[in-house]
């Protein structure tokens, strides 16, 4: 079972996202996602090649592999809407940097 909520990073918390979400779960899981890994996400780096700057995982292989399930969910529910991806998580990021 997966836990309620994914803790430990710098930028907050990640609840999983549920199978079958509507549109709008996984736009704002998406949002959440990119404010919980930090303004360096990218939809393609997987998230085990994410590092601190000592060079340790930033996150744990349980972190890991909830994060690749939603965005594997939220993938699929974008692409089905033709909603952009990596346009939802740029705009995020773009914030972030604005800081």
């Amino acid at each position: 079972m997966l836990e309620t909520r994914i803790m430990a990073s710098q930028t907050g918390k990640l609840d999983p996202l549920p199978a079958g979400p509507e549109l709008s779960q996984a736009v704002a899981w998406v949002k959440d996602l990119v404010r919980f890994v930090g303004p360096g996400f990218h939809p393609d780096t997987p998230f085990e090649e994410y590092n601190t700057l000592d060079g340790a995982p930033s996150f744990t292989p349980r972190q890991c592999a909830i994060m690749k399930t939603g965005l594997q969910r939220a993938w699929s529910v974008l692409d089905a809407a033709r909603k952009d991806l990596y346009a939802v998580a740029f705009r995020v990021q773009r914030n972030l940097l604005h800081k």
